[in-house]
């Protein structure tokens, strides 16, 4: 399977008999423990035009005196509220003078030059054509898109006992929470289609992210002198150790007994049977090993 389309090639991805089992398989598939977030639902599409008739009323003032809906003919007794913001109207069918354009001339002007740019009036409104049917006649030809959004995100632990295989699925993530940290990594969404390699890449770039993550953030990182004087470091993670190459062997098991025997600050503490070593806690030592 090269991509995921759909619910079932998502749970088939993660060996899983439906979607309420795939937080459990990716938690098990992944080192990292992560989770998986779904958007469901629908996003409709499509495009209304809308022929809007002007006439030039007392003192100049543009009046909206009809609107048609150009995919039925059908007169409109009202528009959509985006055309009601653009042309600041109140209602279509009875005149209604527009408080944005006071002036006829000046909408006039304003509507041709958008139709002569291909501008867009507002980012779903575009203006296909104005001309002047008659005299102090004006008619404005727009086009919405419009998208309906009836989609919502379902996460680790909500309610995934409604969905099966045949859901429509839009999107989804895969994040995780670092162990003994405050920082998690977060995967952008995958809207669907979505290529089964760019999942494996995220889950490879998670994995590293979280790795990296946990290990700042659960060691403890010390820094060894001698004689005052830097010469590198020591890492203790969960009871395991690593040290700069720079350490001798005799330091590293004096550090191995200092950290099991006490608590190491800030403050230098000698280290035991190495004459002029002392280690002290900085967890930025050895910050550059990553």
């Amino acid at each position: 399977m090269d991509q995921i389309t759909n619910f079932k090639d998502l749970c088939q991805f993660f060996s899983a008999d439906s979607p309420a089992e795939l937080n459990r398989r990716v938690y098990k598939g992944t080192d990292c423990g992560a989770s998986i977030s779904v958007r469901v639902g629908r996003i409709a599409k499509g495009t209304r035009r809308t022929k809007l008739v002007f006439r030039k009323g007392p003192k100049g003032i543009a009046v909206l005196k009809a609107a048609y809906d150009l995919q039925t003919g059908l007169a409109l007794t009202h528009v959509s509220k985006g055309l009601e913001d653009l042309f600041d109207l109140k209602a279509a069918g009875k005149a209604t003078v527009s408080n944005a354009m006071p002036s006829y001339s000046k909408l006039y002007r304003a509507l041709v030059g958008h139709a002569k740019s291909g501008h867009k009036l507002l980012d779903s409104f575009t203006v296909e054509r104005t001309f002047n049917a008659s005299a102090g006649v004006f008619l404005v030809v727009v086009r919405e898109d419009w998208t309906r959004d009836s989609t919502k995100w379902i996460h680790n632990g909500g309610d995934w006992s409604k969905l099966t295989l045949k859901s429509p699925l839009v999107s989804f993530s895969i994040q995780t929470i670092v162990e003994g940290s405050d920082v998690t990594v977060d995967g952008d969404e995958m809207t669907l289609p979505v290529a089964t390699k760019a999942v494996d890449d995220w889950i490879k770039e998670m994995e590293a992210q979280a790795s990296f993550y946990w290990d700042r953030d659960n060691s403890h990182w010390l820094a060894v002198r001698r004689d005052g004087k830097p010469a590198g470091w020591a890492k203790e993670t969960w009871g395991k150790y690593s040290f700069d190459p720079d350490v001798p062997h005799n330091v590293r098991k004096g550090i191995r007994a200092l950290v099991s025997g006490q608590s190491v600050g800030a403050t230098p503490v000698a280290i035991p049977g190495c004459k002029g070593w002392t280690a002290q806690e900085d967890q930025a030592a050895g910050m550059m090993t990553y």
